[in-house]
């Protein structure tokens, strides 16, 4: 959904294909609904992206043994987003110890 988000607008009047992992998601995106109910909030959320701005999105199944290099991407970023948060956290705590 946050790529949907931040390509939106660039994925205009084209065919969108995510590969994943997950077999669950790829049924869920493919079929249009589910019983989650906020599951269901996000993918309506999606398809109203995609009609917004008249692209087509849809999802194949890659297995995870086939998926090493997004993986690899994938921990990499959540490492990334980790340090920034504890950095923010420290830096969040002295600030809020020096006086005002």
């Amino acid at each position: 959904m946050l790529a949907a988000k931040c390509w939106a607008a660039h994925w205009a009047h084209h065919r969108v294909i995510i590969h994943s992992d997950n077999q669950a998601a790829v049924h869920i995106i493919n079929k249009g609904t589910t019983a989650n109910d906020a599951i269901m909030a996000e993918l309506r959320a999606l398809f109203w992206l995609s009609a917004l701005h008249n692209f087509h999105i849809s999802t194949v199944y890659v297995s995870g043994a086939c998926n090493t290099v997004a993986d690899a991407v994938s921990t990499l970023q959540v490492r990334g987003v980790f340090s920034y948060l504890i950095r923010f956290f420290r830096l969040a705590y002295r600030m809020s110890r020096l006086p005002t």
